[in-house]
């Protein structure tokens, strides 16, 4: 399997996952993130990167409880591939914006302090700091999030000026001709009356002609 072959997978809630199978990405300002370490480090275009967080990990009990907590979320699967796919078509109508789609690292929390302070310091000289650093900081983590196993999706534009009212949340990003997402799951966890109502939408209102089913995570296979 090539790299553009790799699966991504991304739990949400079930309103989010049908703006996404309607054609619309929102990537967030990570202000809007809980972890305080994704924006502690301010720079000069800490107002104008943007991301979207996915994972490599299938099948993941953690995963499922952290993100889907009343059982009402929904797995999406897409490939490296067809999600760069969508972030080029939209960096090629905004001549302004960049893109970057990168596997996150993972360092203690002496790693995570030394490489942290070292993109610091090229941000403190103007004659290195660029938006992209911004985006090398947003690639890092530490090893406390491991579980996580996440792939970063950034948009970033050094053109974006920074407004009195703050910091934009996030941006929306629409896109057709791709078809980014090939299969959805339900939550283990979720009513068989609510997942068919699910995928009754799904498959009979959105038209989406991949695989929809309920994760078996759970399951007990007979012997």
């Amino acid at each position: 399997m090539t790299s553009e072959d790799k699966y991504l997978y991304r739990i949400m809630r079930f309103d989010h996952a049908v703006q996404v199978l309607k054609g619309a990405l929102y990537f967030s300002h990570p202000s809007q993130w809980e972890d305080p370490y994704e924006t502690h480090v301010k720079h000069s275009y800490d107002h104008a990167i943007f991301a979207q967080c996915w994972t490599t990990a299938s099948m993941s009990d953690a995963m499922w409880r952290i993100y889907s907590p009343n059982f009402l979320g929904v797995r999406l699967r897409t490939k490296v591939g067809k999600l760069n796919q969508v972030m080029q078509g939209y960096t090629a109508k905004n001549k302004s914006f960049k893109r970057r789609l990168e596997r996150v690292k993972y360092l203690d929390q002496s790693g995570y302090k030394k490489e942290t302070a070292a993109i610091e310091a090229l941000i403190a000289d103007k004659d290195f700091c660029s938006p992209s650093l911004g985006a090398d900081l947003l690639c890092i983590k530490r090893s406390a999030f491991e579980h996580e196993s996440e792939f970063r999706a950034i948009l970033f534009n050094s053109n974006f000026e920074r407004k009195e009212s703050g910091t934009r949340k996030g941006i929306v990003v629409n896109f057709d001709g791709v078809d980014l997402i090939d299969s959805v799951l339900f939550d283990p966890r979720a009513p068989n009356e609510l997942c068919h109502a699910m995928r009754h939408y799904i498959q009979d209102v959105l038209g989406f002609s991949g695989a929809v089913s309920k994760s078996k995570l759970y399951t007990v296979k007979s012997r």
